[in-house]
C-alpha cells in the first residue's frame, strides 16, 4: 500500500490516505510528481471534511515504515522540502533538538538504559524544568530522577 499526505499552504499534512501500490506504479510509481499529480485528482473529501477545515494544495508520497523521507507523514507533521523529510511541527521540548540525519527530536542528554532499580520497575518522562529524566516506582509511588553521569536512578 501507498500512502500520501494531503499538505496545506504551510506544508502540513491535513490527512495521510493509502492508495493500491498498482496505481502508484500505473500513474509513475513511488516518489514521482506523476503519482501526485494522480493522487491529487482522485476524488477525496472536501476541505470541510478536514481537520482543520483548510484545502490541501498539494500530496507527498510518505513511508509508513520510514524507508524514505526519513518519518511517517501524519498529522501533526509537516513536509521540509529542504531535507525531503516529514518532522513532527511541534519539538516536544524546547531543550530537545533536531537531529539533521534522522529528522527527530532528540533530548539533550542519553535516555537511561534502565527502567529498573533492582526488581522495582520505573515510569518516567522527560522533565523539562531539571532537564533530566525523572519518574516514580511504580510499587511504591517514590520520586526517582536519572543521574545520567552515574548512569543510575537516584531516589529524590
Amino acid at each position: 500500500m501507498a500512502h500520501f499526505c494531503e499538505l496545506d499552504e504551510d506544508n502540513k499534512v491535513l490527512r495521510t490516505l493509502v492508495f493500491s501500490n498498482d496505481d502508484i506504479n500505473n500513474h509513475g510509481g513511488d516518489l514521482s510528481l506523476q503519482a501526485e499529480q494522480w493522487v491529487a485528482t482522485t476524488k477525496n473529501l472536501t476541505a470541510e471534511q478536514s481537520p482543520t477545515n483548510k484545502p490541501g494544495i498539494k500530496w507527498k508520497q510518505t513511508s509508513y515504515n520510514g524507508t524514505f523521507r526519513k518519518n511517517y507523514g501524519g498529522v501533526g507533521y509537516y513536509y521540509d522540502e529542504s531535507r525531503d523529510a516529514f518532522i513532527l511541527i511541534n519539538k516536544p521540548f524546547n531543550s530537545w533538538i533536531l537531529n539533521e540525519e534522522t529528522c527527530k527530536y532528540e533530548t539533550p542528554i542519553d535516555w537511561p538504559n534502565t527502567n529498573q532499580i533492582g526488581e522495582e520497575f520505573i515510569f518516567y518522562d522527560w522533565n523539562e524544568t531539571n532537564q533530566r529524566f525523572q519518574g516514580n516506582i511504580i510499587s511504591n509511588n517514590n520520586e526517582v530522577y536519572w543521574d545520567s553521569n552515574n548512569l543510575i536512578w537516584v531516589e529524590i
